[in-house]
């Protein structure tokens, strides 16, 4: 086997190895994803029907945390596709063929599929009506003058505070997740051409 046949084979096996995470990665995030929406609604459930509403206003950060761990393993997703993208292109270019291109042709035009699209808009709803719940519940709360004035305010105030962090943790996780496949795909090709950590 010759040196060109040697690199070639370690980066077809570079590109499967890569998959099998990538596998991993959206695989746990569906295990995840299904197992908190079961949890979740249970909660909401037995808050409706045993009138302990006030339960409620902890969905919103609940919610949130979910979020922001999806985005997580999403952008190590995207992370790995954009170094899968490179390494399919590197084998494209010493084959003189295209022999896999999931990641550098294919998945590329997914991201922004309506259906990703719809999931988030989905998403942005349902947070949306938790946070209107979760601030209804505490002004609720406060008003049946079962905390009293302190606690009450205190109630509102960290209610507020959590939908806020929540908030701010799913923006900062969206927009860590846009640049990711971008920056690896970027640090993947200047290693490739370089040739800087070998």
């Amino acid at each position: 086997m010759t040196q060109e046949e040697q690199i070639i084979a370690g980066l077809l096996g570079e590109c499967r190895a890569v998959s099998e995470r990538l596998a991993a990665y959206l695989l746990l995030g569906e295990k995840i994803l299904a197992s908190s929406v079961v949890l979740i609604s249970f909660g909401v459930s037995v808050a409706i029907n045993s009138g302990k509403l006030y339960l409620l206003i902890g969905l919103p950060f609940a919610l949130s945390f979910l979020v922001v761990y999806l985005l997580f393993l999403n952008t190590e997703a995207l992370s790995l596709g954009g170094y899968q993208a490179v390494l399919e292109r590197e084998v494209a270019r010493k084959m003189g063929y295209p022999v896999t291109h999931w990641e550098s042709e294919i998945a590329r035009h997914r991201h922004g599929a309506m259906a990703n699209v719809c999931i988030r808009v989905m998403i942005g709803v349902i947070y949306v009506g938790s946070v209107t719940v979760a601030l209804i519940q505490s002004v609720a709360t406060t008003s049946s003058e079962r905390l009293g004035l302190t606690n009450g305010i205190f109630c509102i105030v960290g209610t507020s505070a959590s939908i806020l962090i929540g908030s701010i943790a799913m923006v900062l996780s969206f927009i860590a997740e846009q640049r990711a496949h971008a920056k690896i795909k970027g640090i993947s090709e200047s290693v490739i051409r370089n040739g800087s950590s070998l």
